[in-house]
């Protein structure tokens, strides 16, 4: 069961007319129903109002879960929605709904609509350290830093990956960081940042090629030129709001009047890194701090 006690869900078209679609992490913390089956919970929102709502699982090869609220009994609060999701109803990226647990069939609503989020500073979310990075870390103060340019940049509905990118590298550059240097000279592979004896990675790309961030840190920790390393990576809530971005950009670009669905997805997340670090410890014998970051909400 996945242990958050929110729920955050990117709102977009469907969200506004007739309901959402639980992702299969959260299904056991909506206490999703079996195949088939289906019952009904309460939305409570704008302060005490209330709607009833239908959890159901679809009885298909997907079995997908979803919470409908399409009944004419609930179109006051569709057109709450609509009220409050002013961007998304012109099909911005990045508002968001969170639902927070009451009990098994109750959930309060607290909207995040783009004048709440948009202008907000990104900020660090989850940490997970190794190696006694966390003994370490008070002695080596330019760490600090990473969290420096991290709260300085600031977060914008509609931007990509890119954006961020780039704005993470002022901010690192500001602060005296080399960009883009050779990890060593006979290896053809480039760190992200270093500044004295510490190295970070941002990673906001595909899912796989964060292991690669790994060797890096590894070689330069073997050759003497750093005692720590650091890796930057959306949370899961942040990169499902760029990849929403990414997707509807690609979808414009790609002029796709076949209808078919573009094709954007693998972003990497602290979640992944999180989830796959006990098989990969085995092989990093030096202290690596890694990073969550998130808009602040």
């Amino acid at each position: 069961m996945n242990e958050d006690p929110v729920f955050r869900h990117i709102v977009g078209k469907s969200t506004l007319k007739e309901g959402i679609a639980i992702p299969r992490e959260f299904e056991d913390w909506f206490e999703s129903p079996e195949s088939g089956a289906k019952r009904q919970v309460t939305l409570v929102y704008d302060k005490d109002r209330k709607v009833t709502a239908v959890l159901r699982r679809v009885n298909n090869k997907s079995r997908s879960v979803q919470l409908k609220y399409e009944t004419v009994k609930s179109s006051p609060f569709r057109e709450w929605l609509q009220l409050i999701f002013q961007a998304s109803t012109a099909q911005t990226i990045g508002e968001v709904l969170e639902f927070h647990k009451i009990s098994g069939d109750r959930f309060w609503l607290n909207p995040l609509p783009a004048d709440v989020v948009d202008g907000t500073n990104l900020k660090v979310s989850k940490t997970l350290y190794h190696g006694g990075a966390q003994n370490i870390i008070p002695y080596v103060p330019i760490f600090e830093e990473v969290a420096e340019a991290i709260n300085e940049v600031v977060f914008r509905v509609g931007k990509t990956q890119t954006y961020y990118n780039l704005r993470l590298r002022d901010e690192f550059v500001k602060r005296g960081w080399a960009k883009d240097q050779m990890v060593i000279e006979d290896l053809n592979l480039r760190c992200d940042f270093r500044k004295a004896n510490v190295q970070v990675e941002a990673e906001f790309g595909n899912a796989r090629s964060y292991y690669q961030d790994y060797l890096k840190f590894s070689i330069a920790f073997n050759q003497g030129l750093i005692t720590l390393g650091g890796l930057i990576a959306p949370t899961a809530d942040f990169a499902n709001v760029l990849c929403e971005v990414g997707r509807k950009n690609a979808w414009e670009k790609g002029n796709r009047r076949d209808g078919t669905e573009p094709t954007y997805s693998g972003m990497m997340t602290y979640e992944k890194a999180e989830r796959e670090f006990p098989h990969l410890r085995f092989m990093l014998n030096m202290p690596i701090v890694v990073v969550g970051i998130d808009y602040k909400k």
